[in-house]
């Protein structure tokens, strides 16, 4: 077998290598980046946990409607910011389960804080949006309108 004949088998790999690199990059805005820090900074690449976080955007004639599935986060530990263009999804998970199994005492435990931007295809009103927490399921509504300011909404 020659280098030649090497190169060429490699080749491939290169190819599945660029591919799952942009598939990375194309998925980035898509997932749900959990960091065990106390900031709202993101955390430097190597240090980020992804998390898929089942989202639907919803566009009706009228309104888009949001909705989130974040089981085992308080009411109290959900932010969400609108502006015009964009929705922010924040929060702090903290959970901690222990259970006996047989002779073994099992403990399991979920924490991090996560921040999720939402880009809207069209201005919402800021002022009209309002959110609620029900089961584990985030959902907001958002009327549309031609811009709008920031507001931080109360999840009731």
């Amino acid at each position: 077998m020659s280098l030649g004949h090497i190169g060429e088998s490699l080749l491939p790999l290169s190819r599945i290598s660029e591919g799952w690199n942009a598939l990375c990059q194309k998925a980035h805005d898509a997932l749900t980046h959990f960091h065990h820090e106390d900031t709202t900074e993101p955390a430097p690449p190597e240090a980020q946990r992804w998390g898929l976080v089942a989202t639907d955007l919803i566009d009706h004639d009228d309104r888009f409607e949001l909705r989130m599935e974040l089981p085992g986060l308080a009411r109290d530990d959900l932010h969400v910011e609108i502006t015009a263009s964009q929705v922010v999804v924040s929060g702090r998970k903290h959970s901690e389960q222990t259970r006996r199994q047989g002779h073994a005492v099992i403990t399991e435990r979920a924490f991090g804080s996560f921040r999720r931007v939402l880009p809207l295809p069209a201005g919402v009103d800021a002022d009209r949006a309002q959110a609620s927490y029900t089961d584990g399921v985030l959902a907001v509504d958002l009327p549309k309108q031609a811009g709008g300011a920031r507001r931080r909404l109360a999840v009731g």
